[in-house]
């Protein structure tokens, strides 16, 4: 599987990873984030492509990037 990377106006190179949280007595749930390509290799996070549906948006502050769901024109009538 190939990790989805994204670049950010402030030229840092950011990739998409992902892990699993328990909360509470539930099943275990994915979560996906963005680290740098230094962080992962420190830690067991898993890289990943981009989820289908969802799309990319910038913190205009920090530059960081953040995971949003694009909607379909039929939704947004």
């Amino acid at each position: 599987m190939k990790a989805f990377s994204y670049k950010s106006s402030n030229g840092t190179t950011y990739v998409l990873v992902k892990t699993y949280v328990k909360m509470g007595n539930k099943e275990p749930m994915p979560i996906y984030f963005f680290k740098t390509p230094e962080t992962i290799n420190k830690t067991h996070h898993e890289m990943y492509e981009l989820p289908k549906g969802w799309g990319i948006k910038e913190n205009p502050k920090n530059g960081y990037p953040l995971l949003e769901r694009e909607f379909n024109e039929r939704a947004k009538v």
